[in-house]
This record gives C-alpha cells, structure tokens and sequence, in this order.
C-alpha cells in the first residue's frame, strides 16, 4: 500500500533550545512526517469508492423503481378504460366510474403500504411484499391463457344489462388489473419509506417528484405513442411483461434493504420523533380528499356536462399530476401566496362560467374548471 507523507520545516535544536525562527537561518531541516491510515481521507479508501459506488446503483435502482411503478400505474388507466367502454354504451359515466376504481384502489395501496412499514417486522416486509408480487405475477399469466391478453377479459364477461354498471365495471376493473394495480399503487410509499432506512440521512423528495414525472409521461404516452399505434391486445401485453419486469426488480430491491436497518433502530427513530395531533391528522385527510373530490367532479363536469370528447378525462388528471409535480419542486417553484391568489381568481371565474355557460365557447369552459383544479 502506499503511504501518504507531509512535510514541514523546523528549526534544529542548538545546545537543547530551538534556534529564533528566521527563514535565512540554514538551520531549518525537513521533518518528513507520514500520515495514520486511520487519518487518511475517507474517500481515499477503496473501501469507501466501493461503498460509494453500490449507494449510487441502489439510489439508481430506486429510482428505476419508482419511475417504473408510476409509468405503467398510469397506462393502465386509459388502456383498460377504452377496452371497457364499448361494453357499456361509451358513455362518459364509464370513465369517471373507472376513475373513482383507481382512486379508491390507490387509496387502498397507501394504505397496505402503511401498514407494511408499521406494522410488520422488518425482515417481513421484504417477503410478504415478494409473495404478493409473484401471486399477481402468476395470476396475470393464468389469465394469459384464458384471454386474448393477461388484461383485457374475453367476450365472455362482457354484460348483457348494462342499466346499473358500477358494479359490472367494479368487477371486470378488480379481475383483470386490480391486483397489479394494487401493488404498483403501493410502491411509490413502499420505495421511499426503504429508501429512507437504507439511506437515513438522505432526503426521498427528489423519488417523489419523479414518481410524479412516470405518471405524467405514462399517462400522456398512451393517447400519443402507443393507442394509434398498437392493438389493444398487444398493448395488454407489452403492459403485462413491463408489470412483470418491474415485479422481479421490485423483490430485488425488498430484499437488498431488508438488512439495511435493524427493526429496533426504527422503532427508536419511530419513537423519538413528535407524534403529530388529532387534529392535524384530521386535516391532512381533509386536504388530501379535497384534492380527489376536486379531481373526481372536475372530470365529471368537463367530460358530461361540457362536451363529450374522447380521452377529455386525461387533461384533469394530467393537470392534477402536474400540479404535485409543481408543488414538491422546491420553494422556488411553488409560491404560497401566488397560488392562493390564483385559487382565489379561479374560483371566480369558475363560478362566472357556471352562471353562463349557455353562451360561453367549451374550451374556455374546459379552461376555467382545469385552472380552479390546478390551483
């Protein structure tokens, strides 16, 4: 190995006491000191480069994750909304019954994914996770047999009266992509809560705004580059093996952070850190279910009551995707007091619409309902 040296100059000893320091004095000598490893530069070490080197590939792999899991969380949606739609007269109730499917199934992944964290030990989370995954990995390839695609049901479960269709559409959404749904909706929180116990001391904002940017691009890829191009059952298809791709990177994950951090350690960081109170739990519920009402009625308003255009439910989701984007970009994205303003303004002008829509063109209807959802 090699050494590390420094140097310094000294004056030399003269009847025992040190010569005056004088840089003329040719009495100076060269003291050649060689430095502890102990002492040596942290990132000198090959140690540390190979530990550098895996925490960028683990920080890359959750990235890969989280972008993945969004990306198809949002194909899905409009892929298995317009094979269903003919079934049920392709009317524009279709989509917002879809849409309130997801809402509530996403709601139902946060909260697996919640009570995975805290609920279960540590080094189970990892292999509950890993069963569920290759249980909707296996289910998906049952049904490759049975279908004309692992996600798109054959004619046989079409339904013969479609007066009542909630339940119809409940059903068909559950059996053909309600577990895989499930399991991509928990992996955004699931990633970002191991990527906290492997790395503690980083922050997982900048997983977040790209689980936002996967859901942004996957939803408009859909109406742009893969509906005018491809059939439905190879889309049914292409969606399944990325599922199933996703899936195995996903257990690979789960299982490389299962050691990172002893159970006892989080429940001491867990324990230590202030409890928040009723009533601000309570309001982050609130806010959180605002956003989904507006969401939900905002999509409903534009696509029944305003005009009924084809894939017109995408533009509120994508504004709703784009706003949380906006919001957990950093301070100098987002301005409280310039959105409250434009909150505000919006409500105005949303209310004006309302009053005459008789006589207003639709796009500048479809335009103030998006701004007041945006604000």
């Amino acid at each position: 190995m090699r050494s590390v040296f420094f140097s310094i100059y000294a004056p030399r000893q003269a009847g025992g006491k040190q010569e005056e320091d004088d840089d003329s004095n040719p009495s100076h000598c060269l003291i050649v000191h060689e430095i502890p490893r102990c002492c040596r530069s942290a990132e000198e070490t090959p140690t540390n480069k190979v530990r550098a080197g895996y925490n960028r590939r683990m920080f890359i792999a959750f990235a890969v994750s989280i972008f993945l899991s969004a990306f198809l969380l949002f194909q899905i949606q409009p892929m298995i909304g317009k094979f269903i739609l003919p079934w049920f007269g392709g009317t524009p109730a279709v989509w917002s019954t879809a849409m309130l499917f997801f809402q509530a199934l996403l709601t139902g992944g946060y909260a697996y994914a919640y009570w995975l964290i805290g609920r279960v030990k540590t080094k189970n989370q990892s292999t509950i996770h890993a069963a569920l995954i290759l249980c909707s990995i296996l289910i998906l390839v049952a049904l490759s047999f049975a279908w004309t695609s692992p996600i798109t049901p054959d004619a046989s479960w079409k339904p013969q009266n479609v007066d009542a269709p909630i339940f119809n559409i409940f059903k068909l959404l559950f059996v053909s992509v309600g577990l895989p749904y499930f399991i991509l909706a928990a992996n955004g929180p699931l990633m970002q809560a191991w990527f906290s116990r492997k790395f503690p001391n980083r922050s997982y904002a900048s997983l977040y705004s790209l689980s936002n940017l996967g859901s942004l691009l996957g939803l408009l890829a859909y109406p742009v580059l893969i509906e005018p191009f491809l059939t439905l059952r190879s889309q049914g298809w292409m969606w399944a093996i990325g599922f199933s791709l996703f899936g195995f990177f996903a257990i690979g994950i789960a299982f490389q952070t299962r050691t990172s951090l002893p159970s006892t350690v989080t429940a001491d960081l867990v324990s230590s850190s202030r409890r928040p109170s009723s009533a601000s739990r309570a309001l982050w519920v609130a806010l959180s279910a605002t956003a989904s009402l507006f969401l939900l009625s905002v999509t409903n308003q534009i696509s029944q009551e305003v005009a009924v255009i084809p894939f017109l439910w995408i533009l509120p989701l994508t504004i709703y995707l784009l706003s949380f984007i906006l919001t957990f970009s950093g301070e100098r994205v987002y301005n409280r007091k310039f959105y409250a303003l434009l909150f505000v303004v919006s409500t105005a002008l949303t209310l004006f619409v309302m009053l005459n829509a008789n006589s207003l063109h639709i796009y500048w209807q479809i335009a103030a309902y998006c701004l007041l959802l945006f604000a």
